[in-house]
């Protein structure tokens, strides 16, 4: 995973906006943040959670078990 490759993901694929992701090559995840209905609180972070995903974009710890919550990574 690359840095031009982690610019390109914006959103979920439900569409919801992902910002500041990083990879972390040790830990072998994808760290950063989403803005997430179900967990998120406007009044706190604008809504935005933390979250981590696996390099296929699919969500784990925290965020597990939320399907929307999958990263749209571009092919």
């Amino acid at each position: 995973m690359n840095i031009n490759e982690l610019n390109q993901i914006t959103q979920t694929i439900e569409g919801y906006p992902v910002k500041d992701l990083r990879w972390l090559p040790l830990d072998t995840i994808i760290v950063g943040l989403v803005k997430c209905p179900y967990m998120g609180k406007d009044t706190l972070n604008d809504g935005y959670v933390s979250g981590m995903w696996r390099r296929n974009g699919s969500p784990t710890n925290k965020i597990k078990g939320f399907d929307h919550l999958y990263l749209d990574i571009p092919k």
